[in-house]
């Protein structure tokens, strides 16, 4: 992170940073342009309500094959 988020980060490191996989040097500067940055801000919320519409759809698929409880 060269550039200390002069400019947007790109799509891997805003998903880096929902995952916690920046070092916690990379993610200050990342939050310090989020504060900032009302675009950044919009694309990571609309990436985190992505990731929970993904993880609620594949537990709803997950919880449908499951095989029945048993008696």
């Amino acid at each position: 992170m060269s550039n200390n988020f002069r400019e947007h980060p790109d799509e891997s490191t805003v998903l880096r940073f929902l995952d916690g996989e920046l070092t916690e040097r990379e993610a200050a500067e990342l939050r310090g342009h989020l504060d900032g940055c009302w675009q950044c801000r919009r694309n990571l919320g609309e990436w985190q309500g992505t990731i929970d519409a993904f993880l609620r759809l594949r537990e709803t698929v997950q919880f449908a094959a499951d095989p029945p409880p048993p008696n």
